[in-house]
């Protein structure tokens, strides 16, 4: 009887210890090609108006909405500190998701963002991204200098962070 239950508990112990040992970590996202990214608006405060209200106040928002997302994307990849390509990789294992907060009229950009495996469990999130807006041009193209810096800002934060986890990793 004793000997069963020493097995069990070799057993569960065993098991837990696998299932940790699943566990996807920023390290496990630098290591792939690419990774999708999806950018939500859905939240933000727009110029003080929702997603709606603004793609009614500017309606070049919803054909311009990609362009200013592509330089998001541009930008991060012009980096080059992270290891991998970010886009529109839908079947990708990982998933960058950002989380616009708000966007001034001069496109100042307050973003959070979470690192996704491909079940949806979240990996990492940083939080506070902030990327600078422009002075002269349209709602759209601040936009765009908004998500331009934004790219910037993620893609320096994803390393640092892949960083200090390969530190870890060596200790």
């Amino acid at each position: 009887m004793m000997k069963k239950v020493i097995l069990s508990l070799v057993f569960v112990l065993g098991s837990l210890f696998y299932v940790g040992a699943q566990e996807k970590t920023i390290l496990d996202v630098s290591q792939a090609q690419v990774v999708n990214l999806v950018v939500d608006f859905s939240n933000a405060s727009i110029h003080n108006m929702d997603e709606n209200a603004f793609s009614t106040y500017e309606p070049s928002y919803a054909k311009g909405k990609n362009e200013v997302i592509a330089k998001l994307v541009e930008e991060f990849n012009d980096e080059e500190k992270v290891g991998f390509i970010l886009g529109n990789f839908p079947k990708a294992d990982y998933t960058v998701k950002v989380n616009v907060v708000s966007v001034s009229r001069k496109g100042d950009m307050l973003s959070n963002a979470e690192i996704l495996d491909i079940d949806g469990n979240v990996i990492a999130t940083i939080s506070d991204i902030k990327g600078d807006g422009g002075t002269f041009g349209s709602n759209m193209n601040l936009m765009g200098d908004g998500c331009k810096s934004i790219g910037e800002a993620l893609a320096k934060r994803m390393a640092k962070m892949i960083k200090v986890e390969k530190k870890k990793a060596k200790q």
